[in-house]
């Protein structure tokens, strides 16, 4: 299964679930006049949309590189991200200010029995999309995706805050309910910021980590034509990276020599590490120390 052909396979099964949770609760929400329940299927609703959003900026990222992006297109799945996260600060914002409405303006009608049972249906199946999605996010080493696990793993206290909140209205303490309503919108606000500082991170050019940049170090001393490495820089492009290095080599190689070494580094970096997207090689003449002459780094 292709990373594309996972994402849409997780999308399709996220959309099902979600539009079967969210039209539950909203009704159930209204009809068992549950405030908590119906912003915990305002939530759920608007998972409908991140995890659509989620594989349109993986679709767009696995787009082969053309003129007007010659390095590919794997930052807009960092750029997807941005997106999502501000409309999710949107709707933690509209929660948190209904929920503050009816606290200033408690309901007196008390949730009916439907909010309970809808409830502890939605725990169990936010349960599995949050297990499901992690699954298939750390096949795709998908960030978006992670983050959509890590969404439904705060709904799924959300809706256990939703439930509280129900049954301690339902037991007389009817300004409990919209103070899970409010924990809710927290939820809903942590993962926002979350994929927000992940997204912007990945768009900076950060360095890549530095497990792979060992990993990268390592390969290349191991070839041996390769004295040292002179210079080193990782840049990241969404979940790929670009690295630019600078290698010595015995100065009495001739071009062609020098050439074909780095060629093989080149080759067997870009083989051996899928995070490498591409590396950029450029050779010195090894410079021994308190030599004098051309050569050291570029």
């Amino acid at each position: 299964m292709t990373r594309l052909e996972r994402a849409r396979h997780l999308t399709l099964t996220s959309i099902a679930v979600n539009s079967i949770l969210s039209a539950t609760k909203i009704f159930a929400g209204i009809f068992a006049h549950s405030s908590v329940v119906l912003a915990d299927g305002v939530d759920s609703l608007s998972d409908l949309f991140t995890t659509s959003l989620a594989y349109i900026g993986v679709r767009m990222s696995e787009k082969e590189a053309d003129e007007g992006h010659p390095y590919g297109h794997e930052s807009f799945e960092a750029i997807w991200g941005k997106v999502l996260a501000m409309l999710l600060f949107v709707l933690s914002t509209s929660v948190f200010y209904t929920a503050i409405k009816e606290l200033m303006n408690p309901q007196t009608t008390l949730p009916g029995t439907i909010a309970v049972v809808v409830t502890i249906l939605s725990i169990g199946g936010k349960i599995f999309l949050s297990r499901y999605t992690l699954y298939h996010a750390k096949k795709m080493d998908s960030s978006v995706y992670e983050a959509d696990a890590k969404n439904y793993m705060n709904d799924v206290l959300a809706s256990i805050g939703a439930l509280a909140g129900v049954l301690s209205a339902r037991a007389g303490f009817v300004y409990l309910q919209p103070i899970f309503s409010m924990l809710i919108a927290f939820f809903i606000f942590r993962i926002a910021f979350e994929l927000y500082r992940d997204s912007a991170h990945e768009l900076s050019g950060a360095a890549a980590d530095p497990a792979i940049i060992h990993q990268v170090k390592k390969t290349i001393l191991q070839d041996p034509g390769v004295i040292q490495i002179d210079n080193l820089r990782t840049r990241r492009h969404g979940k790929r990276v670009f690295v630019d290095a600078d290698i010595a080599v015995e100065r009495s190689l001739s071009l062609l020599e020098a050439h074909d070494i780095a060629d093989r580094v080149h080759d067997k970096i870009e083989a051996d590490i899928p995070e490498i997207k591409h590396i950029m090689i450029h050779v010195n003449p090894y410079k021994k120390i308190g030599t004098s002459g051309p050569g050291g780094e570029a």
